[in-house]
């Protein structure tokens, strides 16, 4: 649903339904056995895909001078998601061995989602001097998520998040565009989840894989020299963010690595 209240503003408003099935190769029954660590993965055929019942409401007010303020709130209620499950030293039941690990994909039976997201752009041009070409765009989402039936002994009454799930994120932009001269200098932010990916969720807290918090800054720059030729400058990764993951929390390091800086710069030609 759509209520134009304004010619300015906007009210939107929807209710949809969406469904996620299982990767594929998860749905084999396959055993891939790691000699050397003696780790032990399956697939599991009896997965079912993820259902997602939505709700979004969101209001939008626009300006004349390429600019927007909105906010919205939204719930999703989710069931029969897919995580991945591990064991530590435990018995396979098929070949009677003892491995250091084992990790299947399987259902949980529901989960909930429910925040609010923020966001606005101006354009600055009411400053004066050079001042009348910049510009702010920023957004901020906060996340609160609940997962239930996890059928793991001893963690059925723990309240834990949904994987992936960041309870804090944001961006913040600034930009300069003159006739000639183009800069943007972006920040994004996201707080601690869940991995999604190796980890999962395990027989007990003190397993659990989070991908810690991170910031990344960025930033690229244009100058028109003439009509057919430009000078660019690209800055990648300014604050050489770490990619960092740890066990249970931040106490535990698991995974610590730095990439560095990318800068790239040239002339570009118009022909």
């Amino acid at each position: 649903m759509r209520w134009d209240v304004s010619p300015s503003t906007v009210v939107r408003g929807a209710w949809t339904n969406a469904l996620a099935r299982p990767n594929y190769f998860d749905l084999v029954p396959y055993r891939e056995i790691s000699l050397e660590d003696n780790e032990l993965a399956t697939g599991n055929p009896n997965l079912k895909p993820t259902r997602s019942m939505n709700f979004d409401l969101s209001v939008e007010k626009y300006y004349s001078n390429v600019g927007l303020i909105s906010a919205g709130v939204f719930y999703k209620d989710i069931t029969d998601f897919i995580f991945n499950f591990t064991q530590f030293q435990q018995r396979d039941p098929v070949t009677g061995q003892t491995f250091a690990q084992i990790s299947q994909p399987r259902n949980g039976a529901g989960a909930t989602l429910a925040g609010a997201e923020f966001a606005i752009q101006r354009q600055l041009d009411f400053l004066p001097g050079l001042l009348q070409y910049l510009g702010v765009y920023a957004n901020y989402t906060i996340n609160e998520s609940s997962v239930s039936g996890l059928e793991i002994e001893g963690r059925e009454n723990e309240d834990l998040p949904l994987l992936g799930t960041a309870r804090h994120s944001g961006n913040v932009s600034f930009s300069f565009d003159a006739p000639r001269v183009t800069m943007r200098l972006a920040v994004n932010y996201q707080s601690e989840s869940l991995d999604a990916g190796e980890g999962g969720y395990n027989e007990d807290a003190f397993f659990d894989r989070w991908a810690d918090r991170r910031t990344d800054i960025d930033a690229n720059a244009t100058v028109r020299i003439t009509p057919s030729m430009q000078f660019f400058l690209e800055a990648n990764n300014l604050n050489n963010r770490p990619l960092r993951f740890f066990q249970g929390n931040r106490g535990r390091l698991m995974q610590d690595e730095f990439y560095g800086r990318r800068i790239q710069t040239g002339f570009k030609f118009d022909f």
